[in-house]
């Protein structure tokens, strides 16, 4: 009877101690479970901030860029419409310029073919005629046909001189915007002109010499002043003529 009360106590016993043993490492788990649920809790809270913080700053950053590109586009827009603007006022100054040069131009060049055309006028249609008449005539100073003569003479001068210095008023006009091979070209032809009415005013005052009235014949000295006068002329107003389209063209 001893014996089995002993049994009993000893089982009794192993059985407390198991109890209390699983009882403790129940315990144990709970409180290892428990810490990780914790710890999950605050990995998940801290993921929630995290992927609060990062919406927050990913729209902050939307919103920067979304103005930056508004600011953007404003600008590309306002510089856009600038560069219209200046280009539209460039091409009316282009066309202002361009008018204003081919006016002056055009009215250079009838200026120019005026005179050349007085030249050759006088040359051919009134100094032949006024010579053969002074041939027919007696010579005489007095005679109304030298009278009507030297007036004709005098008259012509006059005009060509007033024509030349009207055609170089011109030259110094188209001169204050013209490039520099136009400059060269309206040089040379300016000093062509010159030559040309300098030889005008010589054979017409020769032939009211003395020398003339004996000889009736012009000097070779004086003939040898028209020499290419006329070609040289012709020529020059040709490349002048090709000069100020090429400068047109560049504006």
């Amino acid at each position: 009877m001893e014996l089995m009360e002993a049994l009993f106590a000893t089982v009794t016993s192993l059985l407390v101690v198991c109890v209390i043993g699983f009882f403790k490492t129940l315990y144990k788990e709970k409180a290892k479970n428990r810490a990780l649920f914790e710890d999950v809790g605050r990995i998940e809270v801290e993921k929630q901030r995290v992927i609060h913080d990062y919406t927050l700053e990913t729209e902050r950053v939307k919103q920067v860029h979304a103005k930056e590109i508004e600011s953007l586009k404003q600008q590309s827009a306002e510089k856009l419409d600038k560069q219209k603007r200046d280009h539209e006022i460039d091409i009316q100054k282009r066309k202002y310029k361009y008018e204003n040069k081919s006016r002056e131009y055009h009215k250079f060049m009838d200026e120019l073919d005026a005179f050349r055309g007085l030249n050759i006028e006088i040359i051919e249609n009134e100094l032949r005629p006024m010579i053969s008449a002074w041939f027919a005539s007696d010579f005489g100073i007095s005679n109304k046909l030298f009278a009507e003569a030297n007036d004709k003479a005098t008259a012509i001068i006059s005009s060509v001189r007033a024509q030349e210095a009207k055609l170089f008023a011109q030259v110094n006009g188209v001169k204050l915007n013209a490039a520099q091979e136009i400059i060269d070209l309206l040089d040379a032809l300016r000093a062509t002109i010159t030559q040309s009415k300098s030889y005008l005013e010589g054979v017409i005052g020769y032939i009211f010499s003395e020398e003339f009235r004996y000889t009736k014949r012009i000097p070779d000295e004086i003939n040898a002043k028209a020499a290419g006068l006329n070609e040289r002329t012709a020529d020059l107003n040709k490349k002048l003529l090709a000069a100020l389209k090429a400068d047109l063209d560049t504006l």
